[in-house]
């Protein structure tokens, strides 16, 4: 018995009757040593019942081999090994039994590396179940196949339900959905993958998970998705109430600092109308004029002050044109900067992309910027402005949509701000500066963002501060506006507004530029006075309409309905809420102009000139 395995021979009552070499020098024993001993002397005691059981069905003839049966083996140094044995009969020419043959295979050092392995596994089991975040791994068909407790815990189901299963088994569809195509975008593109995702469970619990996933590829080539989850319900609504606590908190400061200001102001109206008055019943009344310009001068300080809170409230899109970012911020610097000890150097490249703006509100942020960075530097000093052409891809940290951007740079090398300072100077009416109403940088970042655009600022103290904007780029050329001059003074007009203030001040206001008014509350009556007027022959050459009735029917409905009595209508819609959307599309309404309140004389005559004489409006 020469064999390369060890084998043995056993008679039908179990005992050993010869062993080959192998076999003796395996397990230590010699020929003498195992002859006339019955086999179960060298099984593992917790392993012979089962080999007891195959030799017994062996010497019955009810089977002629068994299976491979793994156990261990007993050597005369009292270890044991393992080994992998079939028994097989050995009959005579009649089928009678005669002897079993075991040939057995030693698998120990096999056997030491599975359990090294599954030791190995054990505690990577223990680990991630130790972990308090939920952890996952996937098969490349979105199966789980490893999930540690918090997992289980999370979705309120068992490792044996979960494992082998998907998500559409156990999540809403639309839920699923989500998860699956995230999976399979790490899948496809092998990059980790950040999500905040909503799922519903076993409960019936709503849970806001934050989920990194990743793709893990194998030494065979197989991909798995391994991720990690964080429940960010909970931190989610509290972000969510400090974020409600520091919004009141910032409504109380600009409630506090909208007061302050119009106060301020109407001290200055109240106070020169009342002083106007006492003038007109003395000698002075040579001086009522200068007084009465004051509370006008105060009556725009409101005007500007409002539009600044309109800009940064809730409304629709600043009106755009096509125009130089260049010659803007050229013109605005130079206007800003009259009669300080600051200059300015530019970088400004001649192939600089125009840009869609509202070059009245892009004034403004270049002027806010130019003004805070002039303060910073009260000694005198440089402002550095740089602009360049961007292209932001897909994927970019600012969020901003992909396509060519202009990018604006403002550096100064003032006295900087304080790092717990910078979340905080956008918000209204936030301000470090002893002068100033901290309306200037909110204005800012919401002009900005109306223009679908970006600002950040970086500063450091006693170092300065650079504050950079992006505006998308316009592939148009520039738009330039005919400027004419007009003569007429005469005509008919209708005036729709629901303030009763303003129905008493256009009768007076619109005879002393030679027009003829009359009144309308809403839009019902405005369009009743407007078809009595073309029946008698004398119809209305223009009409004012406020954009806004509360309660009854305001410009845009009464423009569609007057639009189909007359398609050549003239109108100009008016508004204190110069963001709605109306205001800044009026064409597209139906609307010759518009006019923003509040107004002077000077500003209603030139708008009522230019749409009554230029036959293009």
């Amino acid at each position: 018995m020469h064999a390369g395995i060890s084998m043995i021979l056993i008679d039908k009552n179990g005992y050993l009757l010869d062993a080959n070499l192998i076999a003796q020098k395996t397990m230590g024993y010699s020929k003498e040593d195992i002859q006339k001993k019955h086999f179960s002397n060298f099984i593992y005691p917790e392993d012979l019942p089962d080999s007891l059981i195959w030799l017994e069905k062996i010497v019955s003839q009810k089977i002629t081999c068994t299976p491979p049966l793994e156990k261990r083996y007993i050597k005369k140094d009292g270890t044991f090994i393992w080994g992998r044995s079939v028994y097989s009969a050995i009959n005579d020419s009649e089928g009678h039994f005669q002897l079993a043959v075991s040939v057995v295979e030693n698998i120990t050092e096999k056997k030491h590396a599975e359990e090294e392995i599954q030791g190995t596994k054990d505690f990577l089991d223990k680990i991630i179940n130790y972990i308090a975040d939920p952890i996952f791994v996937k098969d490349r068909h979105h199966r789980w196949i490893v999930i540690n407790d918090a997992y289980c815990t999370l979705v309120g189901r068992s490792r044996e339900e979960l494992t082998g299963k998907s998500d559409y088994d156990f999540f809403a569809k639309a839920e699923s959905d989500v998860f699956w195509e995230k999976d399979e975008l790490v899948l496809n593109t092998k990059e980790e993958n950040y999500n905040e995702e909503d799922f519903t469970d076993a409960s019936g619990v709503y849970h806001l998970i934050a989920t990194k996933k990743t793709c893990y590829t194998d030494k065979k080539g197989q991909d798995f998705i391994v991720g990690i989850i964080r429940d960010i319900t909970e931190s989610k609504k509290e972000e969510e109430e400090l974020l409600r606590i520091e919004k009141l908190e910032s409504l109380g400061i600009l409630a506090g600092g909208i007061a302050h200001d119009f106060n301020n102001i109407l001290t200055a109206i109240l106070g020169n109308i009342s002083l106007a008055e006492m003038m007109l019943h003395s000698d002075e009344k040579e001086s009522i004029g200068e007084v009465l310009d004051m509370a006008q001068q105060a009556s725009f300080h409101a005007r500007d002050l409002t539009r600044q809170l309109l800009t940064f409230s809730r409304g629709g899109a600043p009106v755009k044109k096509t125009g130089s970012i260049a010659n803007l911020l050229k013109e605005t610097t130079s206007f800003s900067l009259q009669g300080s000890n600051v200059r300015c150097e530019f970088t400004l490249p001649d192939n600089l992309c125009t840009v869609e703006m509202d070059e009245e509100q892009i004034s403004q942020v270049v002027q806010n910027l130019v003004m805070n960075a002039d303060q910073s530097m009260p000694d005198g000093g440089i402002i550095k402005i740089f602009a360049e052409n961007v292209i932001m891809k897909r994927e970019n940290e600012l969020l901003l949509s992909p396509g060519n951007y202009v990018k604006i740079s403002i550096k100064d090398h003032g006295c900087g701000i304080a790092k717990e300072y910078l979340t905080k100077i956008f918000d209204p009416y936030f301000t470090t500066k002893q002068k100033g109403s901290g309306l200037g940088l909110a204005t800012t970042y919401s002009i900005i963002k109306r223009h679908h655009g970006h600002i950040t600022v970086e500063s450091r103290i006693g170092e300065g501060t650079i504050v950079t904007f992006f505006l998308p780029a316009s592939e148009k050329g520039f738009e330039l506006e005919e400027i004419k001059h007009h003569l007429k003074t005469h005509g008919k007009i209708l005036v729709m507004d629901d303030d009763e203030m303003i129905r008493r001040l256009m009768p007076l206001l619109l005879p002393r530029l030679g027009y003829e008014v009359q009144l309308a509350v809403d839009g019902i009556e405005a369009i009743d006075l407007y078809e009595k007027a073309r029946s008698s022959g004398k119809p209305f050459d223009l009409v004012i309409m406020d954009l806004t009735i509360p309660g009854g029917m305001g410009g845009k409905e009464t423009i569609e309905k007057l639009l189909v009595l007359d398609p050549s209508i003239k109108a100009i819609v008016s508004s204190g809420y110069s963001n709605d959307p109306v205001m800044a599309n009026y064409r597209h309404y139906g609307f010759k102009s518009v006019i923003t309140k509040p107004y002077n004389i000077n500003n209603l005559g030139d708008i009522l000139y230019k749409v009554l004489l230029s036959e293009e409006e």
